[in-house]
């Protein structure tokens, strides 16, 4: 999640397939195969559901 966190704290929004593949490459991952797909997915959506990030026209960013 910290690395998720990180990318949006640098851009301060991104689109979500960008944040996707940020936070993979942050985790040190070259490629984005399907498993890291979901499980990126999956730790943005919980971003989202904590309050953390919000989700706006394919935009996620920081919630204040």
């Amino acid at each position: 999640m910290s690395a998720a966190r990180y990318a949006i704290e640098q851009q301060i929004s991104m689109p979500t397939e960008d944040l996707k593949r940020l936070t993979s490459q942050l985790l040190g991952f070259s490629r984005k195969g399907n498993n890291l797909d979901m499980v990126t997915e999956q730790t943005i959506q919980l971003l989202i559901d904590q309050g953390i990030f919000s989700h706006a026209n394919g935009m996620v960013s920081m919630n204040n």
